[in-house]
C-alpha cells in the first residue's frame, strides 16, 4: 500500500468511532505486512481499533477488496495508472463513508426524537402524580 493511500484511508477509518476486536485489527494488519511499514501497521492498528465492532468486518472486506487490486498491479504499470487507481479506491472510500456518517446522523436524530418523547412522558407522570397527591391532601 502507498503511503498517500494509506494515510487516506487511514483518515476514514479514524472518523469511525468506538473499538473493534483486536482479532479482526491483527488478521487484517497481519495480511498486509508486506505492504506496511511498522509505522503504517501500528497506525492502522490504532485506526482499526476505533471502528465499531459490526462495522470492523465490513469495513476490513471493502478495504481489502479495493487494495487487492492496487497490490495486484505489475511491476510495468505506470505509477500514473496506480495513482488513478488510488484516486479512485480514496473516493469510493469517502463515499463508504459519508453513508456511514450518514446512518449515524440519522440513527442520533432519532435517538434525540425518543429522548424528547420519554422526556414529555416523564414530565406528564409527574404532573399527574402530583395532582394526585394535591387531590389526596384535599381530601384530608
Amino acid at each position: 500500500m502507498t503511503g498517500s493511500l494509506y494515510y487516506s484511508v487511514a483518515a476514514c477509518v479514524e472518523q469511525l468511532t468506538d473499538k473493534t476486536t483486536e482479532g479482526a485489527a491483527l488478521k487484517w494488519l497481519n495480511s498486509h505486512r508486506e505492504e506496511l511499514t511498522s509505522v503504517e501497521a501500528s497506525l492502522a492498528l490504532k485506526g482499526i481499533r476505533q471502528v465499531q465492532s459490526e462495522m470492523a468486518q465490513e469495513l476490513i472486506n471493502f478495504f481489502e477488496l479495493k487494495f487487492s487490486g492496487i497490490t495486484g498491479f505489475a511491476e510495468e504499470d505506470s505509477g500514473e495508472q496506480k495513482a488513478i487507481h488510488e484516486e479512485t479506491v480514496v473516493e469510493e472510500l469517502k463515499k463508504e463513508l459519508a453513508k456511514k456518517d450518514a446512518e449515524l446522523k440519522k440513527q442520533k436524530a432519532l435517538n434525540a426524537v425518543l429522548a424528547e418523547m420519554l422526556l414529555k412522558k416523564e414530565r406528564e407522570n409527574i404532573m399527574l402524580l402530583q395532582e394526585k397527591r394535591d387531590a389526596f391532601r384535599g381530601e384530608n
